[in-house]
């Protein structure tokens, strides 16, 4: 599983996406990949084939992908704290705020849901981010300037950042 990681403007948004999704697939599979056989399931998670397992997400100055040969889930936020009254569509009962930032426990739901192929379409109260914390398919590649996680199966082999796409 590979992940790689690039800035962004709103502007270029959908280019560097597309330069991403490229660069990822001929750095792990060693080919070139037809953007436009490129599907989508029914909550939106890309597919390409088989073999190579993708997931994107972007935040207002990052975008990353995660490349994998099974089911794979990223998503990445940049480090800022939100509105407090937004817990109570994101926490679960009994269920705390990790590190006193609930930013963090959204993008590690996220990053799970994305992984099961839900996205957004799925109640982010009834997954619990503090056990999904000692869960060994979860991977914290959050830096001081985003937070980013991880879920696969996968054992993480490379985090790439790129410069320039």
């Amino acid at each position: 599983m590979n992940i790689y990681i690039s800035k962004i403007n709103e502007c270029n948004k959908n280019e560097i996406k597309d330069k991403l999704i490229k660069y990822a697939y001929r750095e792990y599979l060693k080919k070139e990949i037809d953007l436009s056989k490129i599907v989508r399931n029914k909550y939106g998670k890309p597919y390409y084939d088989n073999k190579f397992f993708f997931n994107i997400s972007h935040s207002s100055n990052y975008i990353c992908i995660a490349v994998a040969s099974s089911e794979v889930g990223i998503d990445i936020e940049e480090n800022r704290k939100i509105e407090v009254d937004i817990s109570k569509r994101i926490l679960g009962e009994n269920e705390k705020v990790i590190d006193n930032n609930i930013m963090i426990n959204w993008v590690i739901k996220e990053a799970y849901s994305k992984y099961k192929g839900l996205g957004l379409y799925i109640d982010f109260r009834n997954i619990n981010a503090e056990q999904l914390l000692k869960d060994n398919n979860l991977k914290n590649l959050s830096t001081d300037k985003y937070y980013c996680y991880l879920y696969g199966d996968e054992k993480l082999e490379k985090v790439k950042y790129i410069e320039r796409i």
